[in-house]
């Protein structure tokens, strides 16, 4: 009985397994999406439990999970950037920027591909955005799939990498597709940052203060119009680093603090994610046939993504900006390039923008060539590096 414990133990510790439970769960909802409770599950994540009329903003569940819950998620990856830069793989300069440079590629390829294939029809230009940006969550969930076996500067990198496309992805929705930015919130954002700055450079080591203002910063970005879960990261970053910091107590708080995130992303947050966002019906996959647009975001994200990074990435250590992560060769960047094609949530979230004053129709085809897009690009990703380790291992 013991030993089955520590099986048990160490099967739930293992990271292959929540990379697997996540996955699980992103099928369980189409699953349930092409079944006859279809309308109930549809009926559930969309019911709209708070109406904030100041900003006309419904909160459905579905809001709960993408814009509270997920904050936590990228409050870890804030945190664990912050640590990356500090003491880490990050801390060389022209390793930092790697990640940034091979980001501008993956955006630009994407959309030059997607334009090019959709430029005869003017309906759907606006489109473009979709295959720029890579859902951070699923990218991850699909790489620790390979367990110990990747190297933790990869992680890293692919980490730093999904980050730089997010921003960038919120800058274009909130330049190409928003047109209800309150600029009274965004200053108040502003001032917030400001604030927890004055704070961290103030040497102040009680984590709760820093959790208050997180708290703000999530209001004030959240009614600005722009993706709230930006905090996350911000938050994650500016919060002081115990490496310079002679406070045990702050120590011991940050480490239950990154324990506690850790534990509630791997086996609650992304799980419940996936399965909130992983709905598609395929009851009217007659409508693909007849439109560019499932080309134009299928070779975006699968050819795109990967070029874009890997050429970019490339380039860039070939004519020395930058240079590669301890331990980490081109082959291995090939193979998350490819990962980086999962867009996923963020790609429907942008095509929901895209195409909001055009017919349904066309945002079921952007949803469903998203998902097609995102399990060819997850594959391949994962199939390269797993081949990849493979050779390695017998090498060695």
């Amino acid at each position: 009985m013991k030993k089955f414990f520590i099986c048990k133990s160490k099967f739930f510790k293992n990271p292959t397994f929540s990379g697997l439970l996540l996955i699980l769960f992103c099928f369980l909802a189409i699953f349930i999406s092409n079944t006859n409770f279809w309308k109930t599950y549809n009926y559930i994540i969309n019911y709209p439990l708070i109406k904030i009329n100041t900003h006309d903003k419904n909160f459905s569940l579905t809001n709960i999970v993408n814009d509270i819950l997920m904050t936590f998620f990228f409050l870890e990856i804030g945190i664990e950037i912050k640590h990356e830069m500090l003491v880490g793989s990050l801390k060389n300069k022209s390793r930092a920027i790697l990640p940034g440079i091979a980001a501008i590629g993956g955006m630009i390829f994407p959309a030059l591909i997607y334009n090019f294939i959709t430029k005869e029809d003017s309906s759907i230009s606006s489109g473009w955005a979709i295959t720029v940006a890579t859902d951070i969550a699923f990218a991850v969930g699909v790489l620790k799939i390979l367990g110990h076996s990747i190297p933790h500067s990869l992680l890293i990198f692919l980490l730093s990498l999904a980050i730089f496309d997010d921003i960038g992805a919120i800058l274009i929705i909130a330049f190409f597709y928003s047109n209800h930015i309150d600029q009274y919130m965004i200053l108040l954002s502003t001032l917030v940052i400001l604030t927890i700055l004055s704070i961290n450079y103030l040497r102040v080591t009680c984590i709760y203060i820093y959790i208050i203002f997180g708290i703000l910063l999530w209001e004030s970005i959240f009614l600005s119009g722009i993706h709230s879960t930006i905090s996350g990261v911000i938050l994650g970053i500016l919060m002081p680093h115990s490496s310079y910091l002679s406070s045990s107590k702050y120590e011991k708080s940050m480490a239950f603090l990154k324990k506690s995130l850790s534990f509630l992303n791997k086996y609650f947050i992304l799980p419940i994610f996936a399965f909130f966002n992983s709905g598609i019906n395929f009851s009217n996959f007659e409508n693909l046939s007849s439109s560019l647009l499932p080309f134009g975001i299928f070779f975006g994200l699968v050819l795109g993504k990967p070029i874009g990074v890997f050429l970019f990435s490339y380039l860039s250590v070939k004519f020395k900006l930058s240079k590669l992560p301890v331990g980490i060769s081109f082959k291995e960047i090939a193979g998350i390039s490819f990962l980086c094609g999962i867009g996923f949530t963020m790609s429907i979230f942008i095509s929901n923008l895209a195409f909001q004053n055009i017919n349904e129709k066309i945002i079921y085809i952007a949803k469903f060539s998203i998902l097609i897009s995102s399990i060819v690009s997850s594959v391949i990703g994962f199939l390269f590096l797993y081949f990849l380790y493979k050779k390695i291992k017998l090498k060695n």
